[in-house]
């Protein structure tokens, strides 16, 4: 092919264009289909689909990312939420069993203690749980033995029922009653050992001369010391004369033994009430009124005198705070929550140590605290 503007031959340039190299001009030719076109790219602009595809493809690492993150805080959110309302579940069981086992319902607290075990918990719930099981299975025996005791003492199987009784556990809530049984049991016993003893012989006494005989004796006559005067005491006393009885020897020993106490009791305590059940300490009244169950009043004179010196423990929390603060209410926690129970604790331990209370009363105070007995109302207390 030759240049069309001075007919020499025509050459090729790298892109595909003719040029002579001649005179150096630019061939093209007349055919579209035969002329050389220098390739050029030419922009598309990419359809609203072509940019989700991008935008998607570059964003979507970002977006799961982010995604999975709060997929992961709700996961763990829902779980924490389960995992305080199963605890919460628990707690509350708990206290509900432990209330019954200080009235006494062990076969009721059974139940809700393997309620409580059946949930997930957080912290020391789940031994406490395993721990008041424990407790209660141990209780429920010490009440069948101590019913059979009872059973096997009123058929006159002495040595049996103390047999019984030596199973039981110091830590019973009601062992007072099993200290109780062991009198009654040591009573009924010298008493058949006195029926079935045989009579003494009496030796007869040696024949006196006559000239002893004759002889007058004389008596020396001792003078008997001035009786001590009664104990009294500025409380009054509503009961029979148990109650009386029971109650003057608890303050006297008080008074003698325990002297700090006893002059606090008589400051914050004006009444004492015996009744059957429901000991507590009405606080709020004027005077301060102490009522006192029969298995209280019935554990002896030292845990009689213990729980008095406990009790105006409480009133004098009530009080001392009503006199700083006139004309306020009480709040609660101040004289009867928890802290208020360690409290008039330490002061029964304190007393019951100076008034010579035997190793197990004293362990027991320092114990009782973890069965939360204090939550019971009044009118459901067995003591």
């Amino acid at each position: 092919m030759n240049c069309k503007f001075c007919n020499q031959p025509l050459g090729e340039t790298a892109n595909g264009a003719f040029v002579c190299p001649n005179c150096g001009n630019i061939n093209y030719l007349n055919t579209l289909a035969s002329s050389p076109v220098i390739s050029q790219s030419i922009a598309t602009a990419p359809s609203p689909k072509s940019y989700t595809a991008l935008s998607s493809k570059s964003s979507s690492p970002k977006w799961k990312l982010i995604i999975g993150a709060v997929s992961v805080v709700v996961i763990i959110g829902l779980l924490a939420g389960e995992l305080f309302y199963q605890t919460a579940q628990a707690k509350n069981y708990l206290k509900l069993a432990k209330n019954d086992i200080g009235l006494g319902k062990y076969a009721e607290a059974d139940n809700l203690l393997s309620k409580a075990d059946k949930y997930y918990a957080l912290g020391g719930v789940k031994p406490e749980i395993k721990k008041t099981k424990v407790q209660n299975k141990n209780w429920t025996a010490y009440k069948g033995y101590l019913n059979e005791a009872k059973d096997l003492v009123v058929a006159g199987k002495l040595s049996e029922a103390s047999s019984k009784l030596d199973r039981i556990g110091k830590d019973f809530p009601t062992y007072s009653q099993v200290t109780q049984l062991y009198r009654d049991i040591s009573t009924k016993t010298e008493a058949s050992r006195k029926i079935a003893a045989p009579p003494q012989p009496t030796t007869p006494s040696a024949p006196q001369s006559s000239a002893k005989a004759a002889t007058p004796k004389t008596k020396t006559i001792v003078p008997s010391p001035n009786p001590a005067p009664p104990f009294t005491t500025s409380i009054h006393i509503r009961g029979d004369a148990a109650c009386q009885s029971s109650t003057l020897e608890a303050l006297q020993l008080l008074s003698q033994k325990a002297a700090v106490h006893y002059s606090t009791v008589v400051k914050y305590i004006g009444i004492i009430e015996c009744v059957p059940s429901g000991s507590g300490i009405y606080a709020y009244e004027s005077p301060t009124r102490y009522v006192v169950g029969d298995a209280t009043r019935n554990g002896g004179t030292v845990w009689y005198a213990g729980t008095i010196a406990h009790d105006a423990g409480h009133s004098k929390l009530y009080n001392d705070y009503l006199a700083s603060h006139p004309g306020q209410p009480v709040p609660n926690d101040v004289w009867i929550g928890e802290s208020a129970e360690v409290s008039c604790l330490n002061a029964q331990y304190d007393a019951l140590t100076k008034i010579g209370a035997s190793q197990y009363q004293l362990d027991y105070v320092q114990n009782v605290i973890n069965t939360q007995y204090y939550s019971i109302p009044y009118d459901q207390r067995w003591w």
